[in-house]
């Protein structure tokens, strides 16, 4: 399901700021959630371990779109 979500993300959001805003936004969401549900006993370590998630992710995220997506960010590399 998050494939999903990150499939349509990519395919209609086509603003490099925008992205990473809501790539990071559902990132950061579902892995507060499912920290917090599934791995710890209370809110303060779910969030300090979901924020450094998200600074590891999304910078990884934006680099591996950029450097796999070349029609979503506006380069095209056939001639």
């Amino acid at each position: 399901m998050l494939m999903w979500l990150i499939d349509i993300i990519i395919g209609v959001v086509m603003n490099i700021g925008r992205f990473i805003l809501i790539s990071g936004s559902i990132f950061f969401i579902f892995m507060l959630l499912s920290s917090y549900f599934l791995m710890y006993p209370t809110i303060g370590e779910a969030l300090q371990f979901t924020v450094i998630a998200t600074l590891i992710f999304v910078p990884v995220n934006f680099l591996l779109n950029k450097a796999f997506n070349q029609k979503a960010f506006g380069k095209n590399k056939e001639k």
